[in-house]
């Protein structure tokens, strides 16, 4: 769950990761925020109300890290699945049976973008596969990748 703030009185020119809550300046004088103990008070994301308790936590969270941001007011809610791969790795590469889709999902994607996206380009435009993802291709998840997996463990 992220909220963003409506116009604060902050000065936040980047990112700041406090112990309890994530902060980044979203443009505006406006806050992009989250919280793991927001999204651990998400139960029927359906409810017409879910977000409600995790923004007052959120916004209560903001003030202890930002004092100058006081009342902050709420602009959007947004409840969304973050993409973590079922290994925890990342999944970078072509999706077999289906033309022209290429897929680069990983939790660490602002730090690996400058990487991914000349690996993306070399791959998607120049057919050029980048031995720097062999590990993280989408096969790796097919029935026969699983059984080759579980006899060499054995």
């Amino acid at each position: 769950m992220t909220v963003t703030t409506d116009v604060t009185r902050s000065n936040i020119s980047r990112v700041i990761k406090a112990p309890k809550i994530y902060i980044k300046p979203e443009g505006a004088g406006r806050l992009l925020l989250h919280a793991k103990s927001a999204d651990q008070m998400l139960n029927d994301i359906h409810a017409p109300d879910a977000g409600k308790e995790g923004a007052e936590e959120i916004a209560r969270l903001v003030e202890t890290v930002l004092p100058t941001v006081r009342d902050v007011r709420i602009a959007s809610v947004r409840i969304t699945v973050r993409p973590y791969p079922a290994d925890g790795k990342p999944v970078f590469g072509s999706l077999p049976g289906v033309a022209g889709y290429h897929l680069a999902v990983m939790h660490s994607g602002i730090s690996l973008s400058p990487l991914d996206g000349r690996a993306a380009v070399q791959e998607i435009l120049h057919g050029k596969t980048s031995a720097d993802f062999e590990a993280y291709r989408p096969t790796r998840f097919s029935a026969s990748a699983a059984a080759d997996e579980l006899s060499a463990a054995v």
